[in-house]
């Protein structure tokens, strides 16, 4: 059996390419019981413990994990959420 690696990393088309590393980020996608499932930017998911989030972190919100723990990105969240109300707003007119 043969075995090759590839040289360049696999992109998906949700991914954009970006020179050096990319800070982790996790959003919110639901609150189950104790845990909250989260999805990371490279589709990725995981239940968070709530007592680890932030308090008032709810669904949408945009963590970034630190040394000192996950903290919500406002900004992020902000634009995100903002991006989303235009897509729909094109959809429903």
């Amino acid at each position: 059996m043969q075995i090759t690696t590839m040289r360049e990393p696999m992109v998906f088309p949700y991914q954009r390419p970006q020179a050096g590393r990319t800070p982790m980020f996790w959003v919110v996608d639901r609150i189950e019981g104790d845990f909250a499932v989260c999805e990371n930017s490279r589709r990725q998911m995981k239940d968070v413990p709530r007592a680890e989030l932030p308090p008032g972190a709810q669904p949408g919100d945009v963590l970034r994990h630190t040394r000192a723990g996950y903290l919500i990105d406002a900004d992020e969240t902000s634009r995100r959420k903002q991006s989303i109300e235009e897509l729909t707003k094109d959809l429903w007119g």
